[in-house]
């Protein structure tokens, strides 16, 4: 009686399945490579945007006040320094028109401040009622929720700080006559940066020194591990005075 031959199926050998683990190895981390670099790219775009955003709207809010002053005595600079836990923190303020804005520069929101284990909320604020002599907004308001005042507010980006903020004249003489009126042009510069910390920043100033050290009017981000969590934007335009009397 003859029986039936039977056929065995041929398996992988051992050194087959080394290889295609290699080779799907391989092209898992090459694709893990990609996904991290293209999250990387969104997050530094995002991030970018974000802050250019935000900074071009600071800039023409002060070049909106510049427009609708009437005088030029509106547009003005002020500086002072409060105490936060202990620890000296001085403030910023421009002004122009019926705008200020006032910031701790080079203090980036919620990150601890020097080796203490405080920080600041909020480091960016707009007021519609400038103090006298455009003096900053006091900094009790940065360290709470509710404004100091109803035409108060928060402008600040999460890690977001202002580096400088200018207002200056600018032109010939700084005055350009038209008939009867006056035209004043008058300068903003703004530097600013979105950052996990100021150790990913080059140029950033030590805002907790008196007076603070500023080193520079530019920042630029690190070329090092975490590049992705820094952007830096700066930006400069001219504003003209609409209402300014001929002198």
């Amino acid at each position: 009686m003859k029986h039936p031959k039977t056929h065995k199926s041929a398996g992988f050998t051992i050194l087959e399945v080394m290889i295609a683990t290699a080779i799907l190895s391989t092209v898992l981390l090459v694709a893990s490579f990609v996904i991290v670099a293209i999250g990387r790219l969104y997050t530094k775009g995002t991030t970018g945007a974000s802050l250019q955003n935000n900074v071009r709207n600071i800039v023409q809010t002060l070049s909106d006040g510049v427009q609708y002053a009437t005088a030029s005595s509106q547009m003005q600079s002020g500086s002072r320094t409060d105490t936060f836990h202990g620890l000296a923190v001085k403030l910023n303020s421009v002004c122009a028109g019926n705008v200020e804005i006032t910031y701790a520069a080079d203090i980036i929101p919620n990150v601890n401040l020097g080796s203490t284990p405080y920080s600041m909320p909020y480091t960016i604020w707009q007021s519609q009622t400038p103090g006298s002599g455009c003096q900053p907004i006091p900094i009790d308001s940065y360290t709470s929720s509710t404004p100091q005042n109803a035409t108060s507010q928060n402008i600040g980006l999460p890690n977001e700080a202002i580096h400088s903020l200018t207002l200056s004249p600018t032109g010939a003489g700084s005055q350009v006559s038209s008939g009867a009126k006056g035209v004043t042009l008058w300068q903003i510069s703004i530097a600013a940066y979105s950052a996990a910390g100021n150790d990913l920043v080059n140029g950033a100033g030590n805002p907790y020194s008196v007076p603070a050290v500023n080193p520079g009017t530019t920042v630029s981000c690190k070329g090092a591990s975490g590049q992705e969590f820094c952007f830096t934007s700066s930006l400069t335009t001219v504003a003209v005075q609409r209402f300014s009397p001929v002198p």
